[in-house]
């Protein structure tokens, strides 16, 4: 993997990662009750995350872009694929306001890599759906 796709692809991790945190945010004052807390920080993160993210998605190539795209569905589909031991035992029918902050947030987490994941892989070329499949073989072969 070249450097620059290695590099965008901490800068989308990073963008999620802030996107996360905003939605936990926004989820604990909305229906939580709670005060705003860092809303106005984590805004400027997210916003400084997806100027980023726009900036490098300007100065790859259109191979890199493509890489970048099967790698980090790759990515995605391994952090589902653990999904079942983080979230197992977890009650889903429990009062958000009584529901571990930890768990609201693997909860969380696990929605949008799912969101992210649908999304890659709707928008995947056939070039790159080839890609994709064959490394997921190949992973799940190394499992």
């Amino acid at each position: 993997m070249k450097p620059s796709v290695h590099g965008a692809l901490r800068n989308l991790q990073e963008l999620a990662y802030a996107q996360l945190l905003s939605e936990l945010d926004r989820f604990q004052r909305d229906r939580l009750g709670k005060p705003a807390g860092f809303a106005l920080l984590l805004n400027d993160r997210l916003a400084r995350c997806q100027r980023q993210v726009a900036r490098f998605q300007t100065s790859l190539s259109h191979t890199e872009l493509s890489e970048l795209r099967v790698a980090r569905a790759v990515y995605l589909r391994m952090l589902l694929s653990s999904a079942f031991s983080r979230l197992r035992g977890w009650e889903t029918q429990t009062c958000p306001a009584s529901t571990p902050i930890s768990h609201l947030h693997e909860w969380l987490a696990h929605d949008l890599e799912r969101l992210e994941l649908t999304e890659l892989e709707s928008g995947m070329s056939c070039d790159e759906r080839d890609a994709y499949l064959r490394a997921v073989r190949l992973s799940d072969a190394c499992d």
